[in-house]
């Protein structure tokens, strides 16, 4: 530990320019992961799956988002009352 220790205090710029580099790249490698990911989960046979399929079938999506379906599970013997 002690060489380690000596060597940065002894390379200062050294160092200092290699984390540099190691941030720069992290920033460019950033952008590819970034929009390699999906926010959207589809389970197909679900439900709300099916539901907005068919939806976006019947009017379309709107652009580029598609339409979200709330699903309500109500417990057995239970009932929606119309306000």
């Amino acid at each position: 530990m002690n060489v380690l220790t000596r060597f940065v205090l002894d390379h200062k710029r050294l160092v200092l320019g290699f984390w540099l580099v190691v941030t720069i790249a992290a920033f460019v490698a950033i952008q590819p992961a970034g929009n390699a990911l999906s926010d959207q989960l589809t389970v197909p046979g679900s439900e709300g799956f099916e539901t907005n399929k068919e939806l976006g079938e019947i009017y379309g999506n709107g652009g580029d988002v598609a339409p979200i379906v709330p699903v309500v599970k109500l417990p057995k013997g239970k009932a929606v009352d119309s306000a």
